[in-house]
């Protein structure tokens, strides 16, 4: 959700006198490079949602400082003069006071970090230093007798914190830190000091965070650096339930901020839903109202005039009581004396559009008769928007209905959803449905009747059957070494993928009938989806036969007659021959070869030894063949040559 954006780095709230605040949940900065520090107003601007600052009256504090929280209980900001020991008291036009020195501060440590307790009582510092230099003690000055207490960080060895500022949730107290070691959110006990840094994950979107502050409704921000920036100059917004934050807008750079806010207060958002609707049909407004301000807020006034071309047709809900003075059949919601107790409810209602409404229709609620110290008054805030105390938004827009295409394919054996759906309408379609959406499974001419109130508006769309067939044919087994030429029939045009297990055993992955050459068994996928997007697959299993049968002869009679004359290595299957000796009967080499294949006889021995015929006689030989799929057989025995 959003805030109502006056941020306080180091104000918060708009101005009641020239000396106190008002606590309704404004924001505000402070902002100092290298001198004193100076406070502003901060707003959106409703065309870019960049961050627009404006220097308060007199803003120039005269000092630099730091660690600033803002007191509900008196209605001024507390913090520490930078470097020094002095407390400071800042009005609401910006000017600081030095209060009173705190000696039992300890000035070893840096104060960066401040906020006040709900119950305004103490200032809570965290004080960061050592080696390495990280955050140590949490300490409480009491702000009624200025006196001071600290407790050292228990884990501050284990888990090295830095943080540079936090903020108490008004929802339910917890304290809540921005560590810039791990860029993430902490969460620290206000009594013990201790640091819990696990709940949340680190992120990669800040790395540094100079302020930290609630809203009335309890959402958590934050004015920091962006990662790696080295900059500090972006709004962030935090999710409390994840720790994910997101940037919201960018303002002006500083070397020194600090923030604060002041959440106690009664704040009041305004939605509706559907934010775009039809005449003669329904919407319903809900109305948020936060109480923060540690008390129960009676006799309040609450007033929302719609637009002439809303009327109100039911309250669902008001949990605040009060007098009903305008509301059923009017456009005027206005209750008196209502009671608004801690937390956080709604008033929600239904109203119908008008028959000739059209365009865009703004309007905000407010809350009246709040205390002097709230602000008296205050206006309904459009949360989905940056802008503060913005309108909200409803479009009455002429009844409509769009099925999307005039005609839409369907696949086989499958279904389609036609979704007429809108909000507050009445439906008919062909087969006589009257829900919003209607599921069809055939060919076929489907059209649908929408009304409202007072209009009706009709659609039709044509829905085609769209065929995709995928077929590879029967299983197949083939020899090592060969390859084969996938078949597919296919009906349909569509876009092909092979799966390939194998890698590369595919002559193409993208063609409707590659060639394969396996040496391995393996399952072929081909896949496809058409221009309408209907999808299809088949797969083909690819036995491989490794039937490794070799024969080498055990006699051989090179005599050049063309019948016997080459002794070589024969067989079933590719194998490459990588080595192959002959020797003698007193263990010489007499013949080798390698780099053949089995069944070539070019590589086979032809009976000589350097040129010369060798007589009759045993030979020895010894063989190493490897297949496709680095299988490796050695074959060793012997051979007669006869003459």
């Amino acid at each position: 959700m959003k805030w109502k954006i006056y941020i306080c780095l180091i104000f918060c709230c708009r101005l009641l006198s020239a000396q106190s605040l008002v606590c309704d949940g404004a924001f505000f900065l402070s902002l100092a490079n290298n001198g004193p520090s100076v406070f502003y107003r901060v707003e959106i601007d409703p065309n870019t949602n960049d961050v627009l600052f404006s220097p308060l009256s007199g803003g120039n504090a005269g000092m630099t400082l730091n660690a600033i929280g803002y007191r509900s209980t008196d209605n001024y900001i507390y913090g520490i003069q930078l470097g020094t020991s002095n407390l400071v008291q800042i009005n609401a036009v910006g000017d600081a006071t030095v209060i009173t020195d705190l000696p039992d501060l300890n000035l070893a440590y840096g104060y960066f970090a401040g906020e006040v307790s709900a119950d305004g009582q103490f200032l809570y510092l965290l004080g960061s230093g050592g080696n390495p230099y990280v955050t140590r003690v949490l300490v409480k000055v009491n702000l009624d007798d200025y006196s001071v207490s600290s407790v050292d960080i228990p884990n501050a060895g284990t888990v090295q914190v830095l943080c540079t500022d936090f903020s108490f949730d008004p929802t339910d107290g917890t304290l809540y830190g921005f560590d810039m070691f791990d860029n993430r959110l902490i969460i620290i006990d206000p009594v013990t000091g201790f640091i819990d840094e696990t709940t949340y994950p680190t992120t990669n979107v800040a790395d540094a965070m100079g302020g930290l502050f609630f809203d009335a409704f309890g959402n958590l921000y934050g004015y920091g650096n962006q990662i790696n920036s080295g900059v500090s100059n972006t709004l962030f917004s935090f999710d409390k339930n994840t720790g994910v934050l997101m940037q919201e807008a960018i303002g002006p750079t500083a070397s020194e901020k600090d923030g604060c806010a002041c959440p106690y207060t009664i704040d009041l958002t305004k939605i509706v839903y559907p934010e775009v609707a039809f005449p003669c049909t329904e919407v319903t407004y809900v109305f948020e109202i936060a109480n923060a301000s540690a008390l129960d807020q009676i006799g309040i006034d609450f007033l929302d005039e719609m637009p002439p071309e809303l009327t109100i047709t039911e309250i669902l809900q008001n949990p605040f009581g009060g007098n009903i003075i305008s509301g059923v059949g009017s456009n005027i919601l206005s209750i008196e004396n209502i009671t608004v107790p801690l937390g956080i409810d709604s008033i929600i209602v239904r109203a119908e559009v008008a028959p000739n409404a059209e365009g865009i229709y703004k309007n905000q609620a407010s809350l009246t008769n709040l205390p002097v110290g709230l602000g008296g008054e205050t206006f309904s805030d459009d949360p989905k928007t940056l802008v503060i105390d913005d309108s909200t938004e409803l479009e009455i827009i002429p009844l409509f209905v769009d099925l999307e295409n005039d005609t839409i394919g369907i696949c086989n054996d499958d279904s389609l959803v036609l979704n007429a759906a809108t909000y507050g309408v009445t439906y008919l379609w062909n087969d006589g449905s009257t829900d919003s959406v209607n599921v069809v499974d055939s060919e076929g001419l489907y059209w649908v009747e929408v009304m409202s109130g007072c209009e009706t508006v009709y659609d039709t769309i044509y829905v085609t059957e769209n065929g995709l067939d995928i077929n590879l044919g029967p299983d197949l087994e083939i020899e090592l070494g060969d390859s084969v030429l996938l078949n597919s029939s296919i009906d349909g045009n569509p876009v092909l993928l092979w799966l390939d297990p194998l890698g590369n055993s595919l002559s193409c992955l993208t063609c409707p009938e590659p060639y394969a050459r396996p040496f391995f068994d393996v399952e072929y996928i081909l896949s496809g989806t058409d221009e309408f997007g209907c999808y299809d697959e088949d797969d083909i299993q690819i036995r491989v036969n490794k039937d490794r049968a070799v024969y080498i002869a055990n006699i051989f009679t090179p005599n050049f007659d063309g019948v016997n004359d080459i002794f070589y290595i024969q067989g079933k299957g590719l194998g490459f021959i990588k080595t192959f000796k002959i020797f003698n009967r007193w263990g010489a080499v007499v013949f080798e070869s390698s780099g053949g294949i089995i069944n070539d006889d070019s590589h086979g021995w032809d009976g000589r030894f350097k040129g010369k015929d060798l007589n009759s006689a045993v030979f020895v030989y010894y063989a190493e063949v490897e297949y496709l799929d680095g299988v490796v057989e050695v074959f060793a025995g012997d051979v007669t040559l006869v003459k």
